[in-house]
């Protein structure tokens, strides 16, 4: 079948273990058994879970279960109109009301990238427990998702994170989403909507935002002197700052790195530019790293 396909493909991927302490060879769900992808998503979501809650970020659903849809969505009309059908993983408005998000079979061929996606789409959902998610702040939203997996796995454990995958996708030209360098030449917020916050569903491209997290992700992990909390970002946030102006975000930023780092919003971005330029992380640089002219992503 189609779906044994999928799981196979996963255990495929170098990253894939099967000696796993906590996996069980009966992976024949007619036996009572689960696949390998089904297993690592339970115990990766327990490992998310627990870390979030160490983060004072909690779930809140109290004495019931965050539930994970693991299967192949790309083949129902309305998903591929939404374009759900292609995505790793999404969480709809049932999900945020109930706790759970849907995690794409099709598209679970790594083992990391499948953990990066559930913390992802996890930290969604614990975003609308803080901010309106589905009416507004879009921007932020899918800016602020990719820093979830360095919240649950450091280097040692997941080497590549998300903001730093989507930095170096970016450099290359793409028919769905602006380079790196097109989104550097703008304000960092400029996808945001200038009025209305539910008019960002339309104005904001998630590619383009998820690659803007790189900023955030910067001050997360590479600024010299105190780092960004991301979640004190989520936590401190308050309703006063949830009207529908582009300027909501950018000011309430701005006082976080201000109360928080010593700083301002304007010299972070302006030393974020030159740690991206000054190749010194070859895994967070606009320069090439593949030898050659170093300028020519430039």
């Amino acid at each position: 079948p189609q779906e044994d396909q999928y799981y196979d493909s996963y255990a495929l991927d170098p990253k894939f273990s099967f000696n796993a302490s906590y996996h069980n060879s009966n992976i024949d769900p007619e036996a009572g058994g689960a696949p390998y992808l089904v297993q690592d998503v339970a115990y990766s979501m327990k490992q998310i879970i627990e870390a979030f809650d160490e983060a004072n970020l909690p779930n809140q659903l109290l004495m019931r279960k965050f539930t994970v849809y693991v299967g192949y969505t790309g083949h129902l009309l309305i998903d591929n109109l939404l374009g759900y059908g292609d995505a790793h993983g999404y969480i709809n408005s049932s999900g945020y009301s109930q706790g759970y998000f849907f995690l794409n079979s099709a598209m679970a061929f790594d083992v990391d990238e499948v953990r990066r996606t559930l913390a992802h789409e996890y930290m969604h959902y614990i975003q609308s427990k803080w901010i309106k998610v589905e009416l507004g702040n879009y921007f932020f939203a899918e800016a602020h998702a990719p820093l979830a997996d360095r919240l649950v796995w450091d280097a040692g454990l997941m080497k590549e994170t998300e903001p730093e995958l989507a930095l170096k996708s970016a450099l290359r030209p793409s028919d769905y989403s602006k380079t790196i360098l097109d989104l550097l030449g703008d304000s960092w917020d400029a996808g945001t909507a200038p009025l209305f916050g539910i008019a960002e569903k339309f104005t904001v491209n998630s590619a383009d935002a998820n690659t803007s997290s790189a900023f955030l992700h910067y001050m997360r992990s590479y600024r010299d002197g105190e780092k960004l909390n991301i979640a004190d970002l989520l936590i401190n946030h308050r309703t006063s700052f949830d009207v529908i102006t582009n300027w909501s975000w950018r000011t309430y930023l701005n006082s976080q790195i201000a109360g928080k780092l010593s700083s301002n919003i304007g010299k972070e971005y302006d030393d974020y530019l030159r740690y991206l330029l000054s190749g010194k992380n070859t895994n967070f640089t606009i320069l090439s790293t593949e030898g050659g002219n170093i300028f020519s992503p430039l």
